[in-house]
């Protein structure tokens, strides 16, 4: 009964795209004498580009996975509609959203109209989803919203359609898009050392060179995107050792960086959190845990023992390693 419940509730957290929010700030993250810059999305153009993400670009293959399919859309010329009018628009029962349930595949959704949903389950399913469209439209109570009407095919012989509401310059808001979610894995290129460098230490007598030497790694980084394909949640980690490799074959650790960078807009969730310890000197040691996740619903991370847990995630991982100045190169 609890796994059915926790279904009705991803009508609260379903991604939203909430384009009105200010995009996350993702710095540049240096790792040793390495930049690595993380995208936070494409460039915003206007609401074309947002719709052709889904109609015939990248997020196209991603619908068609959960057999949906947007088969046309048209700019309902000379026809608006004032933000707080929209609000007020009743839905019908019939109209579809996209519901999430699949642990594996975390994109991949059904759709369930909330007149299946309330005799199933036995909710006010509206009621929850309304909330959220509230939420999203808030912003354009006064402001002269365009209508775009998008025609769906869904399970190759099911047609509907929905409408878009944008400006010139972003989609706001629509009953399918703005529940759609791309949750992404990053690999990030191979981790780096830092290249070595002879440092003399007497009168240059190569017996007495010593070597840089150190342990990077940066994770797999993940990424919530909206419908229209702007990051809504990113999450990932870094660790960065460095020590000294001396002459008579015993190395030492002497520097240690490390850090969860995580960034989420409203709809989104990010969690990112690392912990280490470090023994500096020779034979030294350096061991962490860590948990970075994203999603669109809430986040919790627990400590348990020595180690994180997570719970609520769409995507992301816990873990940790140690080693000792031996293990570094």
């Amino acid at each position: 009964m609890r796994a059915i419940f926790n279904l009705i509730v991803l009508l609260l957290f379903v991604s939203c795209s909430q384009e009105y929010e200010k995009e996350p700030e993702f710095k540049s993250l240096k790792l040793g004498n390495q930049h690595t810059l993380l995208s936070c999305g494409k460039e915003q153009t206007n609401w074309e580009d947002d719709l052709n993400y889904s109609f015939n670009g990248a997020g196209k293959d991603s619908l068609q996975c959960s057999s949906l399919e947007m088969i046309e859309y048209s700019l309902l010329k000379d026809s608006t509609i004032l933000g707080h009018q929209a609000i007020k628009e009743i839905i019908a029962d019939s109209m579809f959203i996209p519901i999430y349930g699949d642990s594996i595949n975390v994109n991949r959704f059904k759709l369930w109209s909330f007149l299946e949903l309330n005799s199933m389950f036995n909710v006010n399913a509206k009621s929850l989803y309304m909330t959220k469209k509230m939420d999203i439209l808030r912003e354009y109570l006064n402001e002269q919203l365009k209508i775009v009407k998008i025609k769906w095919r869904y399970n190759k012989n099911e047609y509907f359609e929905t409408k878009c509401l944008v400006t010139d310059e972003q989609m706001v808001y629509d009953d399918i898009l703005s529940n759609i979610r791309y949750i992404t894995i990053e690999v990030p290129a191979n981790n780096k050392t830092f290249s070595r460098k002879i440092v003399k230490t007497r009168g240059g007598d190569p017996g007495y060179d010593k070597y840089p030497i150190s342990y990077d790694k940066m994770s797999s980084t993940y990424v919530c995107y909206a419908s229209n394909h702007t990051v809504g949640a990113i999450a990932y980690y870094y660790v960065q050792v460095s020590g000294t490799r001396y002459p008579d074959g015993t190395k030492s650790i002497d520097y240690a960086q490390y850090e969860a960078p995580h960034d989420s807009k409203p709809g989104f969730y990010a969690v990112g959190q690392i912990q280490a310890e470090v023994e500096y000197g020779k034979n030294g040691t350096f061991s962490y845990n860590y948990a970075v996740g994203v999603g669109t619903k809430e986040i919790t991370i627990s400590m348990n023992g020595s180690s994180f847990t997570m719970y609520g995630e769409d995507s992301g991982a816990v873990g940790g390693e140690g080693f000792s100045a031996n293990a570094l190169d």
